[in-house]
């Protein structure tokens, strides 16, 4: 009896719903976290969509490991870059890669070979009814002018060009230089973002690491 009035109802009403889960900072290049990774029954969530808003780590290989092990769990993967999937390691050089934005071309390769989005995709709509949501990914890098906090004065703070990893780390291009603006609109540039989903009566969910208000 129960049975036969599920199949009556429409489609909307008895299917799963899409769930839309947002994870950061695995960094599972720790082997705690990547055990944490590992632990997700592939499977588990075939009607669900996972974001995954950057910082996996600094090796391509535990990158790849980890995104392929999303994607077996979740219907659909959507992922960004932070600021530590673009330290330039040794590994990285022996491969031929010596520079940020070499590398996050192999990032981008990666994910086109393993099915991750990496660009806009609305996700959970059918012909039944269901609108479902835009989930919009945004390549960026973060700069100075968005501190809008006044400098403290009674500490002796170094500066961050001698502290933050990333200065380190990243290896830019001559024409951009961290310490201005050039490598967050570079970055800016790299978004084709289109404009379907500006328009779509759908929700719309922007993901980014680095800038304010979204992920």
């Amino acid at each position: 009896f129960i049975a036969s009035i599920l199949r009556s109802l429409p489609r909307t009403l008895t299917r799963p719903l899409m769930r839309v889960f947002v994870v950061s900072d695995v960094h599972s290049d720790l082997p705690a976290n990547m055990a944490w990774v590992r632990s997700l029954p592939p499977a588990q969530y075939p009607e669900d969509v996972l974001i995954c808003a950057g910082d996996i780590a600094d090796n391509l290989q535990v990158i790849e490991d980890t995104l392929s092990h999303f994607k077996s769990c979740f219907a659909e993967v959507f992922y960004t870059t932070g600021n530590h999937e673009l330290w330039v390691n040794k590994t990285d050089k022996d491969g031929g890669i010596m520079t940020s934005l070499a590398k996050l071309q192999a990032i981008q390769d990666l994910c086109t070979r393993l099915g991750i989005h990496t660009t806009p995709r609305l996700v959970g709509a059918d012909t039944e009814g269901g609108r479902g949501v835009w989930i919009v990914p945004m390549w960026s890098w973060y700069h100075a002018s968005w501190d809008s906090e006044p400098d403290l004065t009674d500490y002796d703070i170094p500066a961050p060009q001698t502290m933050m990893a990333d200065f380190r780390k990243c290896v830019w291009a001559d024409e951009l230089d961290p310490q201005t603006e050039s490598v967050a609109r570079h970055f800016d540039s790299l978004n084709d973002l289109g404009t379907e989903w500006m328009t779509s009566p759908c929700s719309v969910g922007t993901i980014s690491p680095t800038t304010p208000g979204t992920a």
